[in-house]
C-alpha cells in the first residue's frame, strides 16, 4: 500500500484531499497543529512542522512513500509578505530532506 504524509491536512485545501487520497488507496497520515477531524481511515499527527527535531521524528516513524506538503502560513491579509514565509521555506526544505532520508519516493 502507498503511504502518504499530508501536511496542512486541517487547512482549506488539505482537508479536501483526505477523501480523494483514501479513495485512491493511500494509507493517509495527516499532519496539522491540532486534530481537526476524527476519522477511522486517517492517522492524525499533531506536529509543529517548524521544529526540525519533531519533523525528523514524525517522518522517521511514518516512512511514507509519498509527501503532499500543503502547510504554510495563511493568516488572512498578512501571508503575502509575512516574515514567517522565510521560516516556512526553511522548514519545507528540511521536511523534504528528511522525507528523502527516510526512503520517501515522491513529493
Amino acid at each position: 500500500m502507498k503511504r502518504v504524509l499530508l501536511t496542512g491536512a486541517g487547512g482549506y485545501i488539505g482537508r479536501h484531499m483526505l477523501d480523494d487520497l483514501v479513495a485512491r488507496g493511500y494509507e493517509v497520515h495527516a499532519v496539522s497543529r491540532s486534530r481537526n477531524v476524527e476519522r477511522g481511515d486517517v492517522a492524525w499527527h499533531e506536529t509543529d512542522l517548524l521544529d526540525p527535531a519533531a519533523v525528523d521524528s514524525l517522518v522517521g516513524s511514518i516512512c511514507a512513500s509519498h509527501l503532499m506538503h500543503l502547510a504554510w502560513t495563511t493568516e488572512h491579509g498578512a501571508f503575502w509578505e509575512s516574515p514567517e514565509n522565510t521560516e516556512w521555506l526553511t522548514a519545507s526544505k528540511h521536511l523534504l530532506s528528511s522525507f528523502v532520508q527516510h526512503g520517501g519516493k515522491r513529493a
